[in-house]
């Protein structure tokens, strides 16, 4: 029903707010981070690109997504167990997973992955989030 019009007491009707939800993406490769901002955008998702607010610290977001392999999600990682963060987090990477890797992950994507993978595996993260709140 979020979006639908609600008519106040004076019965003008108005457009419900809804926040948006924001996503957190840590990719070295440009051209996939791209790709994947512009698939979160079509769920209606705001993708925040990590690092680029320069400051280092882990902001509040609805779900990380990460290329695991790389230093600036490792870090990202270690600030989320830190802060015993509740926020899933979904790894799409061109390796597969390794014992390793200890994290808390929802979803594990190994690219090449369907545009339709992907949102899924988003929309699956953001709804068993909800559910846990």
């Amino acid at each position: 029903m979020s979006g639908a019009p609600i008519l106040d007491t004076d019965q003008q009707p108005r457009i419900a707010e809804r926040r948006v939800g924001r996503v957190l993406i840590e990719q070295p490769n440009e051209d996939i981070r791209d790709l994947l901002a512009e698939h979160c955008r079509r769920l209606g998702l705001e993708p925040l690109i990590a690092g680029a607010n320069g400051n280092g610290h882990l902001p509040d977001v609805d779900l990380i997504v990460a290329e695991p392999a790389s230093a600036e999600a490792q870090r990202l990682l270690a600030a989320h167990r830190e802060r015993r963060s509740p926020t899933p987090i979904v790894f799409v990477s061109i390796y597969p997973p390794t014992g390793v890797l200890s994290s808390p992950a929802v979803a594990y994507l190994v690219m090449p992955c369907s545009r339709e993978r992907f949102e899924r595996a988003v929309a699956s993260a953001l709804a068993a989030s909800s559910n846990g709140r």
